[in-house]
């Protein structure tokens, strides 16, 4: 049997060999493309800016404003300088006036008061700069989606062999296809981050109590005070405010543009003939009936998967120096462990059903017409059965028995 096996194995190798050997394919990856190219390299300056807006936001500055209005006598609180000064040009406001004491009674005087906000220019700036860059991406969104697109990519692969008068032939279709201008999911996950940050800036102190307070938004071209001139977080964000206000977008419209590629990249090439050769086995394992041809078929796609994995860890050891040897064991182990967990879990899930059916077969034995006496096998009425005689009624079918009697007759 051991030298069967082995030929048979042999066969199998040679078979494989001549299947590599005669094979012939034809490849063809095309992809058609029709709407906008555009580029999204202006998101690195938006990027860059976004830690300094983060300065701003985080250092409040804020100024004492002074504030003045005329109030009745009995509302004034504090007075100085400022309210005689004001009475003095204002004599309208003079209720009363006594000659002998040389005293006189306004009706009203200016109350003045000093106030802590947050309404300079600088922070009306950078609060207008939040909503502006919203509104730029929602802009260019509508621009990339205003234009009819499709991209439609495809790989056709046929291929062919021939082994010992066989002809073993493979066709493969694979199609994507996709309404979308190229880079939109480029666009929209870059758009995203940056709306993150511009939800937290909506959300912060500085930004609420402007809105709060209905302070008005700056206009383009901004004023080049000296904060936004010198402090290093208002300069990048004033160069922010003049990038979204000269900006055109960057694309070009394609049409019906298609390109060819009638070969696979090397490293992928052996991958698919691979596949070509375990599709086969499998065709062959599930159309044989012959349990050692099933065993014989499961082994080579073994063979094959084995082979695809060290072509794998090749490719990530080449690929990638962060993946160390340890990181591979690690996960080959890990995998392996819970394979193996299944397994247990399967032939416990076995084990049960095996001992339930044992039980079930023991509990009918026990309510059966027979027990196993010492007397012999001893045929009785299921206990749960109604007996329609009053009697109880025992059948002996012993041959021990008809011996006694027959002694008995003897005697």
């Amino acid at each position: 049997m051991e030298n069967i096996s082995l030929q048979y194995e042999n066969q199998i190798d040679v078979f494989n060999e001549t299947f590599f050997k005669n094979l012939s394919q034809r490849e063809v990856l095309a992809q058609d493309y029709t709407g906008l190219i555009v580029s999204f390299e202006w998101f690195d300056l938006i990027f860059s800016t976004i830690p300094y807006i983060n300065n701003i936001f985080n250092d409040l500055k804020s100024f004492l404003k002074e504030e003045e209005e005329i109030l009745k006598i009995e509302k004034v609180r504090k007075v100085g300088p400022p309210t005689f000064k004001h009475l003095a040009k204002h004599t309208n406001f003079i209720q009363e006036y006594d000659e002998e004491k040389n005293k006189i009674k306004p009706s009203y005087l200016l109350n003045t008061y000093k106030d802590d906000t947050f309404n300079t220019y600088e922070n009306r700036f950078i609060c207008t700069l939040v909503d502006e860059l919203a509104i730029f991406l929602d802009d260019i969104k509508k621009q990339l989606l205003s234009h009819e697109t499709h991209n439609d990519n495809s790989f056709t692969f046929n291929a062919k062999t021939n082994v010992d008068g066989e002809e073993i032939s493979f066709n493969f279709l694979l199609g994507a296809k996709t309404d979308k201008s190229s880079g939109m999911e480029e666009f929209f996950q870059k758009s995203e981050m940056v709306m993150k940050n511009v939800k937290s800036w909506r959300e912060s102190m500085l930004y609420k109590t402007l809105k709060k307070e209905k302070a008005p938004a700056v206009s383009d071209p901004i004023k080049r005070t000296n904060v936004i001139l010198k402090n290093p977080n208002f300069q990048m964000a004033a160069n922010l405010w003049d990038f979204i206000h000269n900006f055109k977008i960057d694309a070009r419209t394609i049409d019906n543009n298609r390109d060819i590629y009638n070969e696979l990249p090397t490293v992928f090439n052996d991958k698919v003939n691979n596949t070509f050769l375990c599709f086969y086995y499998i065709m062959m394992y599930t159309c044989t009936k012959n349990n050692y041809l099933k065993s014989s078929y499961q082994k080579e796609l073994n063979k094959l998967f084995l082979k695809d994995i060290k072509e794998n860890i090749r490719q990530i050891a080449q690929g990638d120096d962060e993946f160390t040897k340890e990181d591979l064991i690690n996960l080959v182990s890990s995998e392996y462990d819970i394979v193996r967990k299944e397994k247990v879990a399967d032939y416990s899930l076995i084990a049960n059903k095996i001992n339930s059916s044992t039980k079930d077969f023991i509990d009918k034995m026990n309510s059966s017409f027979f027990q196993i006496g010492g007397d012999g096998i001893v045929l009785n009425m299921d206990l749960n059965e109604k007996i329609d005689n009053d009697t109880d009624e025992e059948i002996v079918i012993d041959g021990e028995n008809d011996e006694s009697e027959e002694g008995d007759d003897n005697g």
